[in-house]
């Protein structure tokens, strides 16, 4: 099961306008469906690199148009994507590119 701490609540609210149950659903899906640095490259790699300076050893996951921040199974924060770093083009990886098909799906 994945955690999520206060800071992450606190952070969802002020940065994503999310309330507790949008926000667990989102951080379950960006888990297990979210694209990770390893998955990127060009300007949206630079952008995560320079974030890792800030969150040395921590897990990350783009899902939709936000950045989640994983350390031992829990969330620690989130980040809207910033709008000159267009994530359709930087990720290798196709299962991201839609995320809505994954909301009807039982988890």
């Amino acid at each position: 099961m994945i955690g999520i701490t206060d800071h992450a609540y606190k952070r969802a609210k002020e940065r994503l306008n999310l309330n507790a149950n949008s926000l667990k659903k989102l951080c379950a899906l960006a888990y297990c469906y979210g694209a990770q640095k390893r998955d990127t490259r060009g300007e949206l790699l630079k952008y995560l690199q320079r974030r890792s300076d800030d969150h040395p050893g921590n897990d990350f996951r783009i899902y939709g148009d936000n950045l989640f921040i994983f350390k031992s199974n829990s969330l620690v924060t989130v980040y809207r994507l910033p709008n000159e770093v267009n994530k359709k083009q930087y990720i290798r990886n196709e299962k991201v590119h839609n995320p809505k098909r994954h909301l009807h799906r039982q988890h």
